[in-house]
Order: structure tokens, then sequence, then C-alpha cells
């Protein structure tokens, strides 16, 4: 029985558009660099280490010691330093983001029936920020991080999406099968790959990102019929006899 909701958050629980919201987060984040590089090579020095990161596919370093070795070669200063200079700005000036944010009542409705369901929800991040820019995001859609049984950020995993090694390490640090999961997202190449594994996935098409591949989802929709889908699932809090499992 599939008793666990893996969730991805940009474009899914957090519906915005990924290219304004990566314009508006330089935007911020710039100016608070700038003493440590250039600011015109600012973008380009993270979103290289980011890939970095991302292709890395070491067992040995997790996603935010891959980010550090490769970024260290690209600004001047101590490399830590900065890495808190980062969590800072995720805590404060980062949440002005909030603002690019569309309202969808839907969002709400689907983590609560699930919740109220029995499921267990797994925000499942590309994990290439670190658990505070992942929770001040989820905080703009009204969600903590008790809302969920695990986070993946780039301190606790060690592969990124769209590589498969990312569904497996994230099954792993749950304790679920690829059975027992629903992988929800709004990015065919990134999140609907986790059906390779047997998990069954629903594309949310809102916010839609398609790159071209023959990745093909189990389930499609909009928000709308996101949550008619959740409302039609059975209750995993139940047993079998149909009694409330304690």
């Amino acid at each position: 029985m599939r008793t666990t909701f893996l969730f991805d958050l940009d474009g899914t629980l957090v519906p915005l558009d990924q290219d304004e919201f990566i314009r508006g987060y330089f935007r911020l984040l710039v100016p608070e660099l700038a003493p440590y590089l250039a600011p015109e090579q600012i973008p380009d020095a993270i979103m290289k280490a980011t890939y970095y990161m991302i292709n890395d596919l070491s067992t040995t370093r997790t996603n935010r010691e891959a980010f550090v070795h490769d970024f260290s070669k690209r600004v001047s200063g101590d490399v830590e330093e900065l890495m808190e200079l980062f969590e800072r700005f995720y805590r404060g000036k980062f949440a002005q983001l909030k603002s690019l944010v569309t309202p969808v009542d839907e969002i709400t409705a689907i983590v609560r029936t699930l919740q109220e369901k029995g499921y267990d929800l797994v925000c499942a991040t590309n994990a290439i920020f670190p658990l505070s820019a992942i929770e001040t995001r989820l905080s703009w859609v009204g969600l903590t991080a008790s809302d969920f049984i695990f986070i993946t950020s780039f301190e606790n995993m060690h592969f990124c999406k769209p590589h498969i090694e990312y569904y497996y390490e994230t099954l792993e640090k749950i304790n679920r099968n690829p059975q027992e999961c629903f992988m929800v997202g709004n990015d065919v190449e990134e999140d609907m790959i986790a059906g390779q594994l047997g998990i069954e996935t629903f594309l949310v098409t809102n916010y839609l990102i398609h790159r071209g591949s023959g990745i093909k989802p189990d389930h499609k929709g909009t928000y709308a019929d996101l949550l008619e889908f959740v409302r039609g699932l059975p209750d995993v809090s139940l047993d079998e006899t149909g009694s409330a499992a304690v």
C-alpha cells in the first residue's frame, strides 16, 4: 500500500515561476556577496558551483561539501564565512521573494487532506539549498518542517535531481520502498524520473517544466486535479478491519 507522499517544492508546493524566482534571488543576493566577488561574476560562480554539486555523484561528501569544494575556487576569502553569510541571507532578505508566490488554495487543502487520511509527507525538493532556505519557502504557503517526516536539503543528501540516486537515497532515509510512495512534482525530468523505481507519479501542470524527454507520469493535472486525486485515496490511518490504526 502506498502510504507516503514525496512533494517537490518550487512550482509544486510553492506556486512560483522558477525563472522569475532565480532572477529575484540573484537581485537580492548579489549585493550581499559584493565584498567577496565582483558583482557581475557572482551569478556565474554560484551557478557553476551548483552544477558541480548536482553532477557530483560521490557517496562520501554531502551536497553542501561538494558546493563548498567548487565555490571555494571561485571566491576570495574564507569560504565558510561566506556560507554563514548565505545562512543569514536565507533567514533574512530571502523572505522578500514571497512576493513572487501566487496563492493557491488547493495546496493547503491537498496537504491537510493527506494528513487527515494518515499519509506521511516528505519534502523532496532538489537538495541544492540549505534547510533554512527550504523552511523559509515552506512558510510562504503556511507549512512548517513539522508537516514532513523528512526534508531533503544540501546538508543531509549526497545526490541531486535528476539523478536517480537522489531517489534511492531519499527512500533509504525514510525507510520506504518505491511501492509505498507517490512523487508529486512539476518538473518532468527531475520529478517524474522517480517512476523508474516504481514510485507512482503525479505531474502538476500549473508551473510545468518539460525539457522534451519521453518520461511519462502516471497521473497529471492541475492543483485542482491533484486535490480531487488525493480526496479519492483511501484512509491509510485505518487498519484492515476499518478501525483507526494506533
